[in-house]
């Protein structure tokens, strides 16, 4: 079967580097550049897009879904638990 647009926009998650995860129906990345220096964390909704949560600030973080939580890894070495 061909792959259907459920949705498009460029101004609710646009990653530079870091791929989104999704979990449950929600995708979880970074919407930013690091180059530009501002990079937020964000939860969108899959099935629409809608935005459910931000955190500012959070700098590039790339995530991986470890069961039903996610370890985030951002450039400057941390790393959190989600």
């Amino acid at each position: 079967a061909e792959p259907e647009n459920v949705w498009s926009s460029d101004r609710t998650m646009s990653s530079q580097y870091a791929t989104p995860i999704l979990h449950d129906g929600y995708l979880y990345g970074c919407d930013g550049r690091e180059d530009a220096g501002a990079i937020d964390l964000v939860c969108l909704r899959a099935s629409d897009g809608k935005e459910m949560w931000r955190e500012s600030g959070e700098g590039m973080t790339h995530l991986v879904r470890v069961g039903d939580s996610a370890l985030g890894l951002n450039v400057d070495g941390t790393l959190t638990q989600f």
